[in-house]
């Protein structure tokens, strides 16, 4: 298969540099044109906009609509051409809601610069992954669940009111998969460089769950 190709979404965005050097140091090689990708790597940033999935702006979130105007762009251009798609944090959260997701608009437990643990729902295994989100995935009935936390005491639902959805949904769900367009959404971020196991665990989803990579 030859050595596998990213493009990575808003080229010209803050932390493009950790992003593209993972990458490297894992063996990939770095494209500039979706078109010779094999897998268009969405990046983190402002939150996305609660209208691109029905529901009203809470006073915490903070959004960039050239931002999702952009990762619409490329989102269209993966499904047009057939490219595999991951995403982190917001770009995670991005997919989720290109989806069919929507998402849960705040959140406690997950701070920046903290660290905890997620569970993989196919092996049970325990990894430790970096946190920096203040929002999480609330997935539609097409995706499948990679892995979960149990971090946070409320989760903060803001359609005509604020709603606390802690009971009905107790995980904080950190990574899930959607078959249709091959998409993988990962909230924590593996290009952290103090967070080694949650790099290789991201590797490890794009290779099970997308096909790339060795």
């Amino acid at each position: 298969m030859g050595q596998p190709k990213v493009f990575i979404a808003h080229p010209d965005g803050s932390g493009y540099a950790a992003y593209a050097n993972m990458f490297l140091r894992m063996g990939w090689e770095v494209v500039d044109t979706v078109g010779r990708a094999d897998l268009i790597q969405f990046t983190g940033g402002a939150d996305v906009n609660p209208s691109l999935y029905g529901h009203a702006k809470h006073p915490t979130t903070t959004c960039d609509m050239a931002r999702d105007l952009q990762d619409a762009q490329y989102f269209e251009m993966g499904k047009r051409l057939g490219k595999s798609m991951a995403g982190i944090c917001r770009g995670g959260q991005f997919l989720n809601v290109s989806n069919g997701g929507e998402l849960i608009q705040h959140v406690d437990g997950h701070g920046v610069g903290s660290m905890h643990l997620v569970v993989d729902s196919n092996t049970g295994a325990t990894i430790e992954v970096s946190s920096t989100h203040h929002q999480m995935m609330l997935p539609s009935d097409k995706a499948v669940v990679v892995a979960v936390a149990r971090e946070s005491s409320y989760k903060l639902v803001f359609e005509e009111k604020e709603v606390d959805v802690q009971r009905k949904m107790p995980d904080d769900i950190e990574v899930l998969y959607y078959d249709e367009y091959n998409c993988l959404c990962f909230q924590p971020h593996p290009e952290f460089a103090y967070a080694p196991h949650c790099r290789e665990y991201y590797f490890a989803c794009i290779r099970n769950y997308l096909g790339l990579g060795a």
